[in-house]
């Protein structure tokens, strides 16, 4: 078996031999693809064809949360609840900005919770949010795939209200001078 980061060369790489037909490589980067290549040893130095590349994909140390919604009933003018899968993580980043925002330039909210409120936005406009996980010491998780929302508008103009009381003749304060 011969092994190395994805495009390797064989002959460079990292070798193992084994006689059973399953083998665990152990003391890889975590989140790195690798590939690797077999042949059979017939003894004598005879080698068979070399078969492969085969490739694999190491596991990152920090899962991201995915599954990012939106709850649609909770979009107001100035506001919107979110939640996402955690991936078995605890701690979280979030970061949301106007749509088109550069991350690492918006405003960041740090939580243990995977369904919060993002508020004091203005009507009318769209965010987008991302999460990610914090690990600690392992650093953070790639970003979850943004969240797309936008706030509901407000109606500006002018507003007249007819009022009427139960009498039909107007509506009348508590002392009968009329208002």
């Amino acid at each position: 078996i011969e092994y190395g980061p994805t495009g390797f060369s064989p002959g460079s790489g990292t070798q193992a031999t084994t006689s059973i037909q399953s083998y665990s490589i152990t003391n890889l980067t975590h989140s790195t693809t690798y590939d690797f290549y077999v042949t059979a040893d017939c003894g004598n130095n005879n080698l068979g064809d070399l078969v492969g590349p085969y490739t694999f994909t190491t596991d990152p140390l920090c899962f991201a949360p995915d599954g990012v919604y939106l709850d649609t009933g909770s979009v107001s003018f100035c506001s919107f609840n979110f939640g996402w899968q955690t991936n078995n993580e605890t701690s979280f980043e979030v970061e949301y900005g106007l749509s088109g925002f550069t991350l690492g330039t918006g405003t960041i909210i740090n939580t243990s919770d995977n369904y919060i409120t993002v508020d004091n936005l203005f009507p009318g406009l769209t965010y987008e949010v991302y999460v990610r996980a914090n690990c600690g010491s392992d650093g953070y998780s790639e970003y979850s795939d943004a969240l797309v929302a936008t706030t509901n508008e407000e109606i500006y103009g002018t507003w007249t209200i007819d009022m009427t009381d139960s009498f039909g003749d107007g509506w009348q304060t508590n002392d009968g001078n009329g208002g």
